[in-house]
């Protein structure tokens, strides 16, 4: 994770970089701040940086990844990605930004959020999309300078069933950043339009993608006897004296 983080920083200094960290600023700027809360979490290869500089959060907290010998002033506390120093249940939003695809159990990250996150809280995850010609740049990115680090990016739908199963619902899943990776400003700009584009028309291949989840929360109402007591003569109703009752038949 430090050497993917050297890299991706000396990365997003190319033109292709600013283009993709401008598009990202943009869609997390539309959707972070209708979010309630009072703490915010953010886990990204780029430390030293608030993705979101506008939001109106109580504590906007920005999470260094503790092996790195160089300490960036900046964020606001340092540790682990995999075992996050923090209480259970005191984070109202948490942005994963690449953090997956580059971590080596992407699967436990996403549980440690989920520890942290309260009840109602929500996730939002930016990572590279496999499906587009990213993975194309990946593979011969190689001989370009500066190159891409290695990373495994994750189907955002394989990405949506974790997320199911940690008791989450989807609410925005979309990808964005429709232009070719070519790493020239003036191209680049020139076919900006891409974006309005696929927006449109919902196209699955874009570069990145967007998916906004929510924590699921299920109040636990104990049945008191009172309530079963007036629900067992309706469903034992010509059942004989001693024989067993089912409440699974039809």
């Amino acid at each position: 994770m430090p050497k993917a983080m050297r890299q991706f920083n000396v990365f997003l200094q190319t033109d292709l970089g600013v283009a993709l960290m401008a598009e990202q600023q943009t869609v997390l700027n539309r959707y972070l701040p209708s979010l309630a809360g009072y703490n915010l979490l953010q886990l990204s290869v780029q430390q030293g940086r608030r993705l979101v500089p506008d939001v109106s959060v109580g504590q906007y907290l920005q999470l260094g990844f503790a092996p790195c010998m160089r300490s960036v002033s900046k964020d606001t506390i340092r540790g682990d990605y995999q075992h996050l120093p923090l209480a259970k249940d005191c984070i109202d939003t948490i942005i994963f930004h690449h953090v997956l695809d580059f971590s080596i159990e992407p699967q436990q990250l996403l549980r440690e959020a989920d520890r942290t996150l309260k009840d109602g809280g929500h996730l939002a995850i930016i990572g590279f999309n496999p499906l587009s010609s990213w993975s194309l740049y990946r593979r011969y990115g190689r001989w370009l300078k500066p190159a891409l680090p290695e990373h495994r990016p994750i189907r955002s739908a394989r990405l949506a069933d974790w997320l199911s199963v940690l008791n989450y619902q989807v609410l925005h899943q979309s990808c964005f950043f429709h232009r070719p990776t070519i790493n020239h400003r003036g191209s680049l700009e020139a076919m900006k339009c891409f974006e309005s584009v696929g927006r449109v028309c919902r196209s699955p291949f874009g570069q990145l993608y967007f998916i906004l989840a929510k924590k699921r929360v299920f109040p636990i109402n104990p049945l008191h006897s009172s309530w079963l007591q007036r629900v067992s003569p309706a469903r034992g109703a010509g059942v004989k004296q001693g024989q067993p009752q089912s409440y699974f038949e039809d």
